[in-house]
């Protein structure tokens, strides 16, 4: 796929997660979050390759792992996918406070 569109391999990684792991309505809510912040300035394409959207993954490790099972993306409810996305947006407003004072 790289080579076919000209695209670095996390690109292309990320790309596949989208089209073949990641629920479509994540995949809109991503598309929205880009479109104001840009992927620079809102997720990039090595936290997508790595699966943090997918179905399946789950943030429930090490000392959350009694919440594996509720911190997981299954489908359209996506808990896991949810809560990354509200971090990544209160960074990026704590980010943005900070530079501004």
């Amino acid at each position: 796929m790289s080579r076919a569109f000209q695209i670095g391999k996390t690109e292309a990684l990320a790309v596949a997660q989208l089209h073949a792991h990641v629920h479509s309505t994540i995949v809109a809510d991503l598309k929205v979050q880009v479109a104001k912040r840009g992927t620079r300035g809102f997720l990039t394409n090595e936290l997508v390759s790595k699966g943090y959207f997918s179905d399946g993954f789950s943030s429930g490790v090490g000392v959350g792992e009694p919440w594996a099972a509720q911190c997981t993306n299954d489908g359209a409810q996506q808990l896991a996918t949810r809560l990354a996305i509200s971090r990544l947006l209160s960074v990026i407003v704590i980010l943005a406070q900070c530079l501004l004072t």
